[in-house]
């Protein structure tokens, strides 16, 4: 599907031109010598390819109704689909599928031609697959466990293979958060209703409730739900139904096996057995590993002697900043020095953990230096954009807008004025793994301020436990403390370096 080590010279010399030629040596001795393990699940390739289908479809959809000259789905290009609107961050998806039904149906021989690319298009990405850790004989033995402990948990006799680790939405679909749960695993669906309703009919399904030849996810959604309410007619089988306890305690049991098939699937590649050394850094990282593969994430690897690695992959519902999330990783691969120290956090990560007072769980400087890391490797982007060099997505699916990717636009607000008055010394200060280039050009008990500032705006986003006028009063208090520390920076850098008339 993907082979990144072709164009790693590309993004060594993106980086380069980011941080500049004085870094030339260093980010390509640290780039260079990085290995990449890339990985694909099942459930993530099919998410993706579904993804990619959904965006191919409605390309060619708008086209048909732009060549009979209705051109109100214009707005819905590949460019804003993938990357949204200014008033909506999270993508123009739904409303794609309300303003559908306003339109004249599609005849029946344009609807056959569009199914007939659409179907090649799907043959070309399945031939293209690489690097997923899959093994049949492996799943099958995790699934047979997982099915005896579920059939614990749910009291009731379920048919053999009933369970699959790498998907339990029929479980799912009866949480009264079920809404939530698809939300992540879903793309190109007319209603998150459907896909809940659809998953508690397989169900049912897997329970022998409904005839196996019946392909429950083709049904019109009226025929679904009048399926369904014929079957909760029955005592019965309402008895049948999974409650808010059994799932949870079946998530957790999903996670735990996920975690290991994925684990010893990886560990038994071939690329990764036969290499001593690949294999030591992913033993000793083994948590980390087998936590990021079942959660669908990627993550940098830092094993002995300060080897550097990147584990990745696809991510689910990413369509348009898997090139962006990549970039992301390495930036941390050449910002990590010889000592093993990440960026501007002044501390190895690996053996000191220093948490932050005002945002617990995370290390004092983390999210500082993710702001700055998520920052520079968009920049890192758009260079090889600007050069024609896409690495996963093509040219109209590579998400390029300014918006952010991984860290919030609250809290790139506090650092872009940092790096409009001291870019060159933030580029030293990760590069180097040392604060003190910033420190000197802004003050200590300034710099000390920002990123106390910004630990209390990310607790704040991320905080459960206060009602939305206790939020917007803590956002706006921080909106008033940085205004005053950037006068103070600006106070301190005039007394240092005083204008001379």
């Amino acid at each position: 599907m993907f082979n990144l080590d072709e164009k790693r010279q590309y993004i060594i010399e993106s980086y380069i031109n980011v941080f500049g030629e004085k870094y030339r040596d260093v980010i390509t001795e640290r780039l260079g010598n990085a290995n990449i393990i890339y990985y694909l699940t099942e459930d993530n390739w099919s998410s993706y390819i579904r993804g990619l289908i959904t965006i191919k479809e409605q390309e060619l959809t708008i086209k048909y109704y732009q060549s009979i000259g209705n051109h109100s789905l214009d707005k819905y290009s590949v460019k804003n689909y993938i990357e949204g609107t200014t008033a909506d961050e999270d993508g123009i998806i739904w409303e794609f599928y309300d303003d559908i039904q306003n339109m004249p149906p599609i005849p029946y021989e344009v609807k056959t031609e569009i199914d007939r690319i659409l179907s090649e298009y799907e043959e070309q990405l399945q031939s293209s697959k690489t690097y997923v850790t899959d093994n049949k004989d492996l799943l099958a033995k995790y699934n047979e466990a997982f099915t005896k402990k579920m059939r614990e948990v749910l009291k009731l006799n379920l048919p053999e293979n009933f369970g699959d680790i790498r998907d339990i939405d029929m479980i799912n679909a009866f949480s009264e958060h079920s809404k939530d749960i698809v939300q992540d695993s879903i793309f190109g669906q007319s209603t998150m209703e459907d896909v809940v309703l659809t998953n508690k009919l397989k169900y049912f399904q897997k329970l022998r409730m409904i005839k196996q030849n019946v392909d429950v996810t083709t049904l019109k959604a009226s025929k679904k739900q009048a399926l369904l309410d014929r079957l909760m007619e029955d005592r019965a089988i309402r008895a049948l139904i999974p409650t808010e306890d059994q799932i949870k305690k079946i998530q957790v049991l999903q996670y735990g096996y996920l975690t290991d098939y994925n684990y010893e699937s990886l560990i038994n590649r071939d690329d990764i057995k036969n290499n001593s050394e690949l294999l030591q850094i992913i033993e000793d990282n083994k948590d980390k590993v087998s936590g990021a593969i079942a959660g669908n994430r990627i993550c940098e690897l830092i094993g002995r002697d300060n080897k550097k690695v990147v584990l990745f992959t696809l991510l689910r519902n990413a369509y348009g900043e898997n090139t962006h999330n990549y970039l992301h990783e390495l930036a941390h691969i050449a910002t990590t020095n010889e000592e093993g120290i990440v960026g501007i956090e002044n501390t190895d990560t690996i053996t000191n953990k220093v948490e932050s007072k005002d945002n617990p769980g995370k290390r004092k400087y983390e999210i500082f230096n993710e702001i700055l890391i998520d920052y520079y490797s968009e920049k890192a982007m758009q260079d090889l954009v600007d050069s024609n060099i896409f690495l996963i997505e093509d040219k109209d699916t590579t998400y390029v807008h300014d918006q952010h990717h991984n860290t919030s636009l609250e809290l790139r607000s506090l650092v872009l004025p940092l790096i409009s008055i001291c870019d060159s010394e933030i580029k030293e200060a990760l590069i180097t793994g040392n604060q003190e280039p910033i420190r000197n050009a802004i003050g200590t008990e300034n710099f000390e301020r920002i990123n106390d500032l910004i630990n209390k705006t990310y607790y704040n986003q991320y905080r459960l436990d206060i009602d939305d006028e206790t939020f917007d009063n803590n956002k706006a208090e921080g909106l008033l403390e940085q205004a005053v520390i950037y006068n103070d920076i600006t106070e301190y850098r005039n007394k240092k370096n005083p204008t001379t008339k």
